[in-house]
């Protein structure tokens, strides 16, 4: 295996490791989420709250890949590209893999919830998403970058259409739990229980018997 083969591989793996973090972090808030949901919804909300369980664990890879900040090692350290489209061309690759990246949530979106079934909700759906993970990462030695904002807004345009085309407008229709009741478990979980996860697994577990 080549070198750029080996560091393509290591990063695919650590992402996997911290989507399962978040994953695990979560889980806390969605129990607590799920007896409240299945109070109020009753009869026939399983295929509800499985559509919202995914749209939660795909929140968690994105987790993974952009990072969050977390109450440990909270900082503000901002580090800023406000020129829209600037060097678009030699960063072609990560502005492809933002827009892929956010191909899953203009799916999901409509197939779950009604309101998404309108292009321009799914749309600033993206956008404000995309909009939370930038100036979050103004408080984790990352990147703020517009043309992150614009790729990852197309990216949910683009997955609107692809529901549109390949679903034939098929949804859920869920009226309740809300998308961005589902950023708010995955960033509580970042901020204030995934780094006591990540400690618990780093240490107890993979340094025991990997080092």
């Amino acid at each position: 295996m080549k070198e750029g083969e080996k560091k393509m591989y290591s990063r695919l793996v650590m992402m996997g490791l911290e989507g399962s973090l978040y994953i695990i972090a979560a889980l806390q808030f969605l129990v607590c989420w799920a007896v409240r949901f299945f109070r109020k919804e009753g009869k026939g909300a399983w295929k509800l709250a499985a559509g919202f369980l995914v749209f939660v664990l795909y929140l968690c890879c994105v987790a993974a890949v952009t990072g969050l900040p977390s109450l440990q090692y909270l900082t503000f350290d901002p580090n800023l590209q406000m020129i829209p489209f600037y060097h678009l061309w030699p960063e072609r690759v990560h502005n492809v893999l933002n827009i892929i990246m956010f191909v899953p949530a203009g799916l999901l979106l409509p197939l779950v919830w009604e309101k998404y079934g309108k292009l321009k909700e799914t749309a600033g759906y993206g956008f404000l998403l995309s909009l939370l993970i930038e100036c979050s990462q103004l408080f984790c030695w990352r990147v703020t970058d517009i043309n992150d904002l614009i790729m990852n807004t197309f990216g949910a345009v683009v997955g609107w259409m692809v529901w549109r085309l390949l679903l034939r407008g098929r949804t859920l229709g869920a009226h309740t739990a809300s998308p961005w009741h589902a950023a708010a478990i995955v960033w509580a979980a970042a901020f204030f229980l995934e780094v006591f996860v990540s400690d618990f697994f780093w240490n107890r577990l993979y340094e025991p018997w990997f080092t």
